[in-house]
């Protein structure tokens, strides 16, 4: 009976560690954003106070969190705010960037248009 012919075992130590090499990526991203996401979601959860007392309270936090009157008042800044950022740095600064590095003219090129098409 004769066996199969098998690669030496110094010729198959690299494929473990180089598949190990690959893996860092994903394990950075589990290490730097979903375990934080979830000691965050079991912090929401307890009263942990400035001593570091871990009293688990369950969904009281979130029921106290909609029961405050300043919560609608909170939650229309943070819109407002994000709102307006994203108009004005991402589609404006945008706009401008694409518009001074598409044609030559640069800045007269960006007046002329801006002149022609708003208001």
């Amino acid at each position: 009976m004769k066996l199969m012919h098998t690669a030496p075992l110094t010729k198959r130590l690299w494929l473990p560690s180089l598949l190990l090499l690959f893996l860092l990526p994903a394990l950075l991203i589990v290490v730097f954003f979903v375990v934080p996401i979830g000691i965050t979601g079991v912090i929401s959860l307890t009263g942990l106070d400035y001593r570091f007392r871990w009293d688990f309270v369950g969904l009281a936090n979130f029921l106290a969190l909609l029961q405050d009157a300043l919560i609608p008042r909170v939650l229309l800044n943070t819109g407002g705010y994000v709102c307006t950022t994203l108009l004005v740095f991402h589609l404006g600064l945008g706009l401008v960037l694409a518009l001074l590095t598409a044609t030559g003219n640069g800045w007269s090129s960006l007046c002329g248009y801006l002149r022609d098409e708003l208001p």
